[in-house]
């Protein structure tokens, strides 16, 4: 059989570094079991921003980043950058002060995740119209623009506007910061992409 041997598929995979915060129960499972998936029953504010989820699972599966197995889960949630830098989060700030936490540094490949803007984030889960203006004036006019629209259009751009979370290109000024704090979201963890482990109560939120 003839064999092309001159092209090679140039479609490269990296790993991407990434930390998670978790109970130590998350932890102990994949010692268990060798892996976690998370459970929606399980998962705090579920039924508060589940359609928040559905839309962020719809753009999961555009990506081709598609859960495998028959039952029903949600993706998990991973810190990429933290204050500009890709690096394990401030520990006294991003966990649970009343009782342990674990942050898992681990490894994954890129194309197995989504990443996102963090603070944008909070427009999707809040069910906001998202605006990406850069200063006070064009704030005002677009909101102003957007009050105007019939609700039928209104709630179509709301939606499209959402995308704009996945804008994670590094900006700041006076009115608006970007790629600052950007989130990783992802399916499954394995005991094979652990590097460390760091059990930790946080100081304050």
């Amino acid at each position: 059989m003839w064999k092309n041997r001159h092209f090679k598929n140039h479609t490269e995979v990296h790993n991407m570094r990434l930390w998670t915060i978790q109970p130590p129960e998350v932890l102990d499972a994949i010692n268990k079991t060798g892996e976690f998936v998370c459970d929606p029953h399980l998962s705090e504010n579920y039924t508060d921003f589940k359609n928040a989820y559905a839309w962020l699972i719809d753009k999961m599966n555009e990506k081709n980043i598609v859960c495998i197995g028959d039952k029903p889960t949600l993706p998990l949630w991973a810190w990429h950058t933290y204050d500009w830098k890709n690096n394990c989060p401030d520990l006294d700030i991003v966990g649970r002060t009343d009782m342990p936490n674990v942050c898992i540094e681990f490894e994954i490949p890129d194309n197995q995740v989504l990443l996102s803007d963090f603070t944008a984030w909070h427009d999707v889960l809040n069910n906001w119209y998202s605006d990406d203006s850069t200063s006070e004036a064009e704030w005002q006019e677009n909101q102003t623009r957007y009050a105007e629209l019939p609700p039928n259009e209104k709630e179509q751009v709301k939606i499209k506007s959402w995308d704009k979370v996945f804008d994670i290109s590094p900006f700041e000024n006076k009115w608006i910061t970007r790629g600052r704090f950007i989130q990783a979201t992802f399916w499954r963890l394995t005991k094979d992409m652990i590097i460390s482990t760091k059990e930790f109560v946080s100081k304050e939120y």
